[in-house]
């Protein structure tokens, strides 16, 4: 919103090691290296750079529930397995017989630590994006956010509910349940 967009951001002190690094592929660099028909090469090249920084967790955002060019499956598989502490997306998708999650395909899911959703509610007014829930269930199952699974993961602990909250060891997230 205007207020974010407004807000500066602190200045990074040098002498920090961040707790998060997000790596994004810019619209002009994904066009010039084939558009979203060669996301997976760009991934693999990404994890396999990654790798050497040893990270805590790796989170990735883009959905991987179709099969693409076998070669390029098999080599982004390769570079998941070989990426510990790994959290892929899903996604709820509507369909006619109800809500479902769209999950990676299984020879890439079954690379994971966790499964996370990216299902973020569109504001009915102004369809802006404000929040993503830390849950949702379709049909029957529950999954956490990617954000909060990787939370989860890089601090080496399980989520721990009450009608209040959630904690991850020692972070307490306010998440008071309705119903």
């Amino acid at each position: 919103d205007l207020l974010t967009r407004l807000t500066p951001l602190p200045e990074a002190n040098p002498h920090n090691t961040p707790e998060a690094v997000v790596v994004a592929i810019d619209e002009e660099t994904l066009q010039a290296r084939g558009g979203m028909r060669r996301i997976r090469p760009i991934l693999t090249e990404t994890l396999e750079q990654l790798r050497d920084a040893n990270p805590k967790v790796v989170a990735l955002d883009t959905i991987l529930s179709d099969p693409g060019d076998p070669a390029e499956d098999g080599r982004l598989e390769a570079a998941l397995r070989a990426t510990e502490n790994l959290i892929l997306p899903c996604e709820l998708v509507a369909a006619a017989d109800g809500t479902h999650w769209e999950d990676p395909l299984d020879r890439f899911k079954n690379t994971t630590t966790a499964v996370g959703h990216v299902h973020a509610e569109q504001d009915r007014l102004d369809g802006v994006s404000r929040e993503i829930s830390l849950e949702d269930i379709a049909n029957g199952q529950r999954r956490w956010a990617l954000v909060l699974e990787a939370f989860r993961v890089s601090r080496g602990a399980g989520i721990v509910e009450s009608p209040e909250d959630l904690s991850v060891g020692s972070a307490l997230i306010p998440a008071p349940r309705s119903g």
